[in-house]
């Protein structure tokens, strides 16, 4: 449950990060339903399966798409055609945002002895045990 920013318990020193977080949030949920099943990451699995990479090098690909995206447009003043500059950082919020979640939740996991994905030192002795 949201709480409106004029009833928090506490002094909001920058009101408009949590105006970003509450619109990120909203954007988050409307967009993710065109991306993703019931697993809130299928879509990110799903790319680092077909890049044939790791979930982390999938979510710095997409970061750095938004970042190079950024740089062109910023440090040359160019007027974007499409979506705006503040879509672009919005974007990149959400973009670290998730995986940051899904971190939480593997660690969530790991900590219940439930993490489906080995660790890296694992994966590397069953790769070589299996040649």
């Amino acid at each position: 449950m949201r709480i409106p920013l004029e009833l928090r318990p506490f002094p909001l020193r920058n009101p408009h990060y949590h105006k970003l977080l509450d619109k990120i949030r909203t954007l988050h949920d409307k967009k993710s339903i065109d991306y993703a099943n019931a697993n809130p990451f299928s879509n990110f699995e799903f790319a680092a399966q077909t890049a044939k990479c790791t979930i982390d090098q999938a979510f710095l690909v997409l970061i750095g798409v938004k970042i190079s995206r950024l740089h062109e447009l910023v440090l040359s003043e160019k007027t974007p055609n499409n979506e705006s500059v503040m879509d672009t950082y919005e974007d990149l919020t959400n973009y670290c945002a998730i995986w940051t979640s899904y971190k939480m939740k593997l660690a969530e996991e790991a900590a219940d002895g439930q993490s489906r994905i080995p660790r890296k030192k694992n994966r590397r002795r069953a790769i070589r045990k299996s040649r």
